[in-house]
């Protein structure tokens, strides 16, 4: 495994481990008043860092040592914010499908007053303009993201927010002008604080557990995802949001009862940078959401997402001339047992197809006879454990090959067809991805360019599993250089 590259820490006179940036200093400063505890084997800096900001170990660090403390007093969020008592009486009309409303009011609230407690931390962020998110991005940039999936995911933020702004937002802080300007709380600031949460909050997991540094670091979120589907609304955690992401990251930020604490979780060696990680992302899903995605094939959560809606045009097309066959009734049968949605996905990984229970039956059902369709509706669809399990071992990418053939060039032909969906071919992104050619290419050009291959080298794995054919035009990893933007 790769470790986290070693970075240098400078500063105007040389010097290591100061602050040059004026805000920074501010910042540091005001963590100090507010009883952060911060290890002096590291510091945060704008030098060395993959990002604006970042964290850097001035010592080598042992795994399980604690990096910074942080009160929970100086969390921001309505609860602790300067109007907490508008939030507790409007907090019945700011609730929303997000759950994000009444911080997001607390942000733009917050980030305008001049007597704001979290000043310091807020002025890090000037004006909110340097976020990168595809939000932000206009129409051509956006084109550079065909076929990845995030252009909708935008298009549908986009709608919710303005959505959300008009009709959740608008009607409570017009009531209070003492505490709101509606010239200056509006949907422009309010789409930048939902850029803001997107890229910097953190959400507490629903049961804090001891860190088991032996363990596997995402256990504990993992748990929390299949013990609760309520999950806390999202706060802000100055000093910890200064630490940007990477898949192989070295820390790990805890929640306890009285304060959070940053923990190494490998040992870190001076001169690196200390790392978070925002979860198991894909990096369509990291540009989207943190504006920024990592190269080949350093992600190694990365994945391709085959929308069910797509996959079942393709089946339709396949399938139109095979007599008797009643594909619509197959599909609202199969959205019955919640295997298929208009939004849903099947997912492919690098070890394979991460959703194997939902595609196998779907193939198995569209595929079926007409009198097995019969019978299998009659059991309303059921499967035994063994049945999963099963889908799990055939759709591993060593076994994909083993699939029954009408099964394969299914498949295969929606593989194809996702890998012409993408603005490049994989020949014509494989040399942009060239040192001479790179370089010339934009942040966002770079960061379209490590989503579209990323994806399309997992697309064609998966073909090249099915298939068993030679790819003479499979991409190889890139000579750019990744970047994580916390």
């Amino acid at each position: 495994m790769a470790e986290p590259p070693l970075k240098k820490v400078k500063t105007d006179n040389g010097a290591e481990g100061e602050h040059k940036d004026t805000g920074l200093s501010r910042f540091t400063k005001w963590c100090e008043d507010n009883h952060f505890q911060l290890n002096a084997k590291v510091v945060v800096t704008e030098d060395g860092s993959c990002a604006h900001y970042g964290m850097i170990a001035n010592e080598d660090i042992p795994k399980g040592e604690t990096l910074f403390e942080i009160p929970r007093d100086c969390l921001l969020h309505p609860e602790t914010s300067s109007i907490k008592e508008f939030f507790s009486k409007y907090k019945e009309h700011l609730d929303s499908a997000s759950g994000w409303v009444p911080l997001l009011v607390c942000l733009m609230y917050e980030h305008t007053n001049s007597n704001s407690r979290w000043k310091a931390y807020l002025d890090l962020f000037p004006n909110f303009s340097e976020q990168e998110l595809p939000m932000f991005w206009d129409k051509q940039e956006l084109s550079e993201l065909q076929g990845t999936g995030v252009p909708e995911a935008v298009s549908r933020d986009l709608k919710n927010i303005q959505d959300e702004f008009q009709s959740v937002v608008l009607p409570c802080i017009s009531q209070h002008p003492e505490l709101f300007n509606l010239e200056v709380h509006n949907l422009d600031l309010y789409k930048k604080m939902v850029a803001f949460v997107m890229s910097y909050s953190f959400t507490e997991p629903s049961n804090r557990l001891p860190i088991d540094m032996d363990a596997d670091e995402d256990d504990d979120e993992d748990d929390d995802d299949d013990n609760d589907s309520h999950h806390p609304p999202p706060v802000m955690v100055p000093l910890a949001d200064a630490l940007n992401h990477i898949a192989k990251n070295n820390a790990k930020l805890l929640f306890e009862k009285e304060r959070l604490k940053m923990v190494s979780i490998k040992p870190i060696r001076k001169g690196q940078e200390v790392f978070n990680t925002f979860g198991e992302l894909a990096n369509w899903q990291l540009l989207h959401m943190y504006g920024f995605a990592e190269s080949y094939p350093e992600n190694i959560f990365d994945t391709v997402d085959i929308p069910m809606k797509f996959f079942l045009n393709h089946v339709r097309e396949s399938t139109k001339t095979e007599p008797g066959l009643d594909l619509n009734a197959r599909w609202r049968f199969l959205e019955q047992l919640d295997v298929v949605s208009d939004e849903g996905n099947f997912v492919i990984g690098e070890d394979g197809i991460l959703t194997p229970e939902e595609l196998h039956t779907t193939l198995k059902v569209c595929m079926m006879s007409k009198d097995d369709f019969e019978d299998y509706k009659n059991k309303d669809g059921w499967e035994s454990d063994e049945e999963n399990e099963e889908a799990d071992i055939i759709l591993s990418l060593e076994n994909l090959q083993t699939l029954p053939e009408k099964w394969k060039q299914l498949l295969s032909g929606v593989l194809r067809l996702c890998l012409e969906k993408y603005v490049n071919t994989i020949d014509e992104d494989r040399n942009l991805l060239k040192k001479e050619n790179y370089q010339k290419l934009s942040r966002k050009r770079q960061f379209a360019l490590h989503v579209r291959v990323g994806q399309k080298i997992l697309l064609h794995k998966t073909l090249q599993a099915i298939t068993k054919e030679p790819l003479s035009n499979s991409v190889q990893p890139g000579q750019g250089d990744h970047c994580c933007i916390a």
